[in-house]
């Protein structure tokens, strides 16, 4: 298992290796190279200066593009990270997504599953229906993402 962090990480783990890096661009990764990648409630905070990163009010697009460049054909992407019924950045802390926004940006994968998080329940959504639940969204839900790269044609 590969965990890259802008922060240092400061003890070892077997079976874990590290690199300290950047990862809105993701350098010395080969395109079409990885099979399964993971965000878990990281990519909002990408930008926003809280963890030694810079200010940039894009990161969050660009370690989304990074990661579907380096994911291979029918590659996998697991995505968690904060949904609502209103997108907005809540400086230096996170931003909360529109799911929408999240799916739109990564042109190059279909969306296979999403589910979200709602005061302790969770509802899972066809990938289909995405459009109808903005309404449903708190103002602060988690949403789960699973998300296939496509073959290239």
């Amino acid at each position: 298992m590969n965990l890259i962090d802008i922060r240092p990480f400061p003890i070892e783990i077997a079976g874990l290796s590290f690199v300290q890096a950047d990862a809105t661009n993701l350098d010395g990764i080969q395109d079409n190279s990885i099979e399964s990648i993971s965000s878990l409630h990281a990519i909002e905070h990408f930008g926003l200066g809280r963890y030694g990163d810079k200010i940039d009010p894009y990161a969050w697009k660009k370690v989304l593009k990074s990661i579907q460049r380096v994911m291979c054909p029918s590659g996998m992407f697991y995505l968690g990270l904060p949904v609502g019924n209103e997108e907005k950045v809540c400086f230096n802390a996170h931003r909360i997504f529109n799911p929408n926004t999240i799916i739109n940006t990564l042109n190059e994968l279909e969306l296979i599953s999403f589910a979200y998080i709602h005061d302790f329940h969770v509802y899972e959504t066809n990938p289909e229906d995405i459009n109808g639940i903005q309404k449903s969204l708190g103002e602060y839900d988690c949403g789960l993402f699973v998300f296939r790269k496509r073959e290239v044609q």
